[in-house]
Formats: structure tokens, C-alpha cells, sequence
């Protein structure tokens, strides 16, 4: 699976999900937006690395952002859960301050996923299903 790649505004935040590939990097704001590389292990007190379970019989997983529930505070929350099914599918989910950073997402009958979150403060995290 190709990894997705995300690209964040450094003036005015504004995050672009890459469709098709093209070698040029966007810009916003006058200015070449940053590539987001996503992290995949966790060493602060607010986990970002997706947990994942099974639901729903194993068609739908369920999305849970970091093994401790990640705050979703106005000035520190999750800003968006995707997922990148096997089979090329893309999904996004946006989230808000006070929403549950817990999303469900279905398999398609894909048996393999990459997920992906974006946190405002900490950056892109990323697991696999399964793992």
C-alpha cells in the first residue's frame, strides 16, 4: 500500500491530502506547504498512534486515537482520522474540538488498511490493520 501523503500550511494551517501524484509540491499562502511524514510509535503522555479493533464481525474497524483517549480541547485535539484500504479506496473522517476521537470505518472487504491522524500540535501518526 502506497503511504498518503499529507501536506500542512505553515501560515495558516491548511491541510491538502494528495489525490494523484503529479512531483509537484502545493503551495498556500505564497509558499511551498510542508510534507507531513507520519510518525508511528508514541512516547508522550497522550498516545496519537491509532489503536485499532476489529467491529461489526470483522468488516468494520474501529478507530480509537491513541491507547489513552487524546484530548479534544479547543487549542489541542485531533483534526482528522483517514483510512487507505487495500484496495486503493481513501476515506476521511474530520473532527472538531469536543467531538470523541473515535471513528468507525468499513473494510470494504479489504483485508488490509492503513490509518492515519492528524493531531494540530504533535503532527501525523499512522498504524496498520492488522497489525
Amino acid at each position: 500500500m502506497a503511504d498518503l501523503k499529507f501536506f500542512r500550511c505553515k501560515r495558516c494551517g491548511k491541510v491538502v491530502l494528495e489525490v494523484v501524484e503529479t512531483g509537484v509540491v502545493p503551495t498556500c499562502c505564497g509558499e511551498p506547504m510542508e510534507l507531513l511524514v507520519a510518525n508511528t510509535t508514541d512516547g508522550a503522555h497522550e498516545k496519537h498512534v491509532p489503536a485499532i479493533e476489529p467491529a461489526g464481525e470483522g468488516k468494520r474497524i474501529r478507530v480509537s486515537v491513541g491507547e489513552v483517549i487524546h484530548p479534544m480541547l479547543p487549542n489541542h485535539y485531533i483534526q482528522l482520522v483517514a483510512i487507505a484500504r487495500g484496495d486503493g479506496t481513501v476515506e476521511v473522517r474530520r473532527l472538531s474540538p469536543g467531538d470523541e476521537p473515535v471513528v468507525e470505518f468499513c473494510l470494504h472487504g479489504c483485508e488490509a488498511a492503513d490509518v492515519y491522524e492528524l493531531c494540530n500540535l504533535h503532527g501525523l501518526w499512522k498504524a496498520s490493520y492488522p497489525a
